[in-house]
């Protein structure tokens, strides 16, 4: 008697068990399992069904938090909201961005880009309309001491270049490699001087002579 009495006991464990885990499945859906579900379907999901947050977390941290209006939270700093798409490594850290395609020789990928389907990009702190005086773009230089700043310690010339359909070679501006100022205005056109929005001085196309006031030349 007293073997069957414990069988039955086992029996009744086991039995009460599987019912608890039936009404828990039946009341909870189905459990993500570690190794996958072989049973999902396009009605599947991972989430909530509430207006509650879903979160990730590893070593009990919180890692990632997905909000019930849809932001997606990285550790509370990086909000994602629409669309987002990264290919290969996009590194923000502190007060900087780096765009660096993954190549065995650690150089930058010609062909990566930041691009604005509205054709523009803005720089400012705060609301637009605000007063920006600290706001400031640097070009090779992680301190901008201007509004823009560019600089390259390793290059002969440093410049700015403007073309267009006209002047394919466009017109440089920058600083030679021992430091000189130069405007360089590389295409076969005069270069034109203008202040109040009336030509003052003009240096011609042919023999570099300079002209003032389109009145002879000096």
């Amino acid at each position: 008697m007293k073997h069957s009495s414990k069988i039955n006991a086992g029996r009744l464990l086991a039995v009460t068990l599987l019912m608890t885990i039936a009404m828990a499945a039946s009341g909870q859906g189905i459990n993500w399992r570690l190794f996958g579900n072989n049973n999902a379907s396009l009605n599947s999901f991972l989430g909530t069904t509430n207006a509650q947050p879903l979160v990730i977390k590893t070593n009990s941290s919180e890692r990632i938090r997905i909000t019930p209006d849809g932001k997606i939270l990285i550790r509370n700093y990086v909000y994602v909201a629409d669309s987002m798409r990264v290919v290969g490594p996009f590194m923000i850290g502190n007060r900087s961005m780096t765009l660096l395609d993954d190549v065995p020789d650690g150089f930058l990928n010609l062909s990566d880009h930041f691009r604005s389907d509205q054709g523009c990009f803005s720089f400012f702190r705060g609301d637009a309309t605000a007063y920006n005086s600290n706001v400031r773009v640097g070009i090779g230089i992680h301190n901008p001491l201007q509004k823009l700043h560019l600089h390259d310690a390793t290059a002969a010339n440093v410049a700015m270049l403007f073309t267009n359909a006209a002047a394919v070679n466009g017109l440089a501006i920058g600083i030679r490699d021992n430091g000189n100022g130069e405007i360089r205005m590389q295409d076969y056109f005069p270069l034109l001087f203008f202040t109040n929005n009336q030509q003052r001085m003009v240096i011609t196309k042919d023999e570099g002579y300079v002209g003032m006031k389109d009145e002879g030349i000096v």
